[in-house]
């Protein structure tokens, strides 16, 4: 099976998360020998040479893994809104849904047969080879995996399993055009992802997008995909307030879970800090600009796409759902 566990990569705010993130996945693809999988940065206004540069370090310390670097943007469909944009003016939070959106074209790799995706603030744990066995009856529907973090929102797209298809992948192009042309309203690609395949949503273990990270806790050992989530958290390992710095001492990081951190993101400091160096590649520690480190939108999926949107989204998955592969 021709497989990919990918990120999408839409500013350099994340360098630091992304070293720790490429190396968990190559770490644990290490552990998967029966699982053949190339790791796919999905990049849309991003600095690509420093995105070179990661792939570079680690595939020189993991010669068998592959990393691509695909180009692939899609825009938010009402970032011209007056109410998204007043929302962005006073720094309410919603800025950071303005480039989250291109998560969407990985339904355009169909050169693979399933894709697992993963926010860059999350690091992969344990191997996934019994989650790819459980899914593999619904991806052949058309199903997505995913993960219920939230009881008020029907999934969580910081860790999704798909199935790449030329024909949903237009669709969804279609249906975004169509909300962004009548003036429609929809917060985030959360909301739009949870509408279009609300009838295909197969639920994985939370162990698959672990979102209930508290610093002094041990990060369970059933864990397989730990995920740093939340607007401004306290638990995310940089505090991108402070100018983007480390919320721990790396010689000794005082909570757990910044330990689990600093296991991944310390194999690949030292290649990236020297290419920095040099020049030509981002800081480790670019901070976020102004409008993304104020403010915490309130997220109800049930408020956040207006009725119209609704509509449009409806009509383009009719038939999200179906066997058929194109």
């Amino acid at each position: 099976m021709r497989f990919a566990i990918a990120s999408v990569i839409a500013h350099n705010a994340y360098t630091a998360l992304l070293l720790a993130w490429v190396h968990s996945v190559a770490h644990t693809l290490q552990r998967m020998p029966h699982v053949h999988a190339d790791i796919v940065f999905v990049h849309c206004q991003t600095d690509v040479p420093t995105l070179r540069t990661i792939a570079a370090c680690v595939m020189a310390r993991y010669p068998d893994v592959r990393v691509r670097l695909v180009g692939g943007c899609v825009d938010h469909p009402s970032r011209r809104h007056p109410h998204f944009v007043d929302a962005v003016a006073r720094n309410t939070g919603h800025a950071r849904f303005l480039n989250t959106w291109s998560i969407f074209s990985l339904w355009s790799l169909t050169e693979y047969q399933q894709v697992l995706y993963m926010d860059a603030d999350t690091v992969l744990l344990r191997p996934i080879d019994r989650l790819l066995d459980e899914m593999a009856e619904p991806m052949r529907t058309g199903h997505v995996g995913c993960v219920r973090v939230e009881p008020r929102e029907p999934c969580n797209s910081g860790v999704v399993l798909l199935r790449p298809s030329a024909r949903i992948f237009e669709s969804m192009r279609r249906a975004l055009d169509r909300i962004a042309e009548v003036g429609g309203f929809v917060l985030s690609d959360q909301d739009f992802f949870s509408s279009f395949f609300a009838g295909c949503l197969t639920h994985m273990n939370r162990t698959y997008n672990f979102a209930d990270v508290m610093r002094a806790r041990p990060v369970p050992a059933e864990v397989h995909i730990l995920h740093f989530q939340g607007h401004h958290a306290e638990n995310k390992p940089v505090d991108y307030r402070a100018g983007g710095t480390l919320r721990y001492t790396r010689s000794a990081p005082e909570w757990p879970v910044f330990a689990v951190f600093e296991t991944h993101f310390a194999p690949l400091y030292e290649c990236y800090t020297a290419a920095a160096a040099r020049g030509g590649v981002a800081p480790l520690f670019p901070p976020k600009p102004a409008s993304y480190r104020k403010g915490k939108p309130k997220h109800d999926h049930g408020k956040n796409i207006d009725r119209p949107s609704r509509k449009i989204v409806r009509k383009y998955s009719a038939d999200a759902c179906t066997g058929a592969r194109t």
